[in-house]
């Protein structure tokens, strides 16, 4: 009886996909609003810059870049998540060192 609770309740859960990316990291920036204060804007670095001339950006790296929390962050990946479940998706990233990370921590 149980197994068959178990295999019912895990076809639910496998029917769940991810959503939108540009709606995680929309969803991310606003549970991390509260860093906004305490973010100083800060002049793109000249990598990014460099790498937005050789190449056409999608619109998920372009809101990560431009943004002024999501871009303290160094996402893996290219951005997409590398898991998902029916509560959420999982991203990989890391803090990137800078003048906007010492901002953002008060330095």
């Amino acid at each position: 009886r149980n197994k068959i609770w178990a295999e019912e309740l895990g076809k639910l859960v496998d029917a769940v996909g991810s959503f939108s990316d540009l709606e995680a990291m929309d969803i991310m920036r606003a549970e991390l609003a509260d860093l906004l204060p305490s973010v100083k804007a800060v002049a793109p670095m000249k990598q990014q810059q460099q790498n937005q001339k050789k190449q056409r950006l999608s619109k998920l790296e372009l809101k990560v870049q431009s943004d002024p929390i999501l871009s303290l962050f160094e996402f893996s990946n290219d951005n997409r998540p590398i898991a998902s479940a029916s509560i959420g998706q999982v991203y990989k990233a890391r803090i990137r060192k800078g003048a906007q990370l010492e901002a953002a921590i008060g330095k």
